[in-house]
């Protein structure tokens, strides 16, 4: 179990909780939820969704245990261990071995790149499963206007992504 303690996991929760943040007020700007049908959910619409948000909640977490826990295993005394040698080598200005060095740092991280890959599928299959529960709880004009937010928000996180990479690259 990843320690709660630890100072990375620490600061990627409250990263992941100011990010979730930002994204439900930018959910709450889109004009779409202010008026028309998504503004009108019935009593048992909102049931389902309050379910489906306690249940996504739980599987996220579950993906953010796993995915803290495998950060910490990357940091494991092979490692440590190899980062110390490399960091040596750079000290001594002997460090001619550069491919050598990212060879054998691929090598040590090759038995956990099967996790890695199970960790991002399980959040794949989770965002999908979500999509589809939440088009099922809709009725179909609502999934249009719920896809129409969706995409809007992409495309401005998009752009926002883009005008942050113009900014740091000047």
């Amino acid at each position: 179990m990843p320690s709660s303690f630890g100072g990375w996991s620490i600061l990627e929760r409250t990263m992941t909780c100011r990010l979730r943040i930002q994204f439900e007020a930018s959910l709450a700007d889109l004009s779409v939820f202010k008026t028309g049908d998504l503004g009108h959910l019935s009593s048992y619409q909102i049931s389902r969704v309050d379910k489906l948000q306690q249940k996504t909640i739980r599987a996220e977490r579950n993906i953010c245990d796993r995915m803290a826990t495998l950060q910490e295993s990357a940091a494991d005394t092979s490692m440590v261990d190899l980062s110390n040698v490399i960091s040596e080598m750079m000290r001594k200005e002997n460090d001619d071995g550069g491919d050598d060095n990212d060879r054998r740092v691929e090598l040590a991280l090759e038995p956990k790149k099967d996790e890695w890959e199970k960790v991002l599928n399980m959040a794949d299959s989770l965002r999908m499963e979500t999509l589809k529960s939440v088009i099922e709880i809709l009725t179909p004009i609502q999934a249009v206007y719920f896809l129409i937010a969706a995409a809007e928000l992409h495309l401005r996180l998009h752009d926002w992504g883009l005008k942050k990479d113009a900014e740091y690259i000047s």
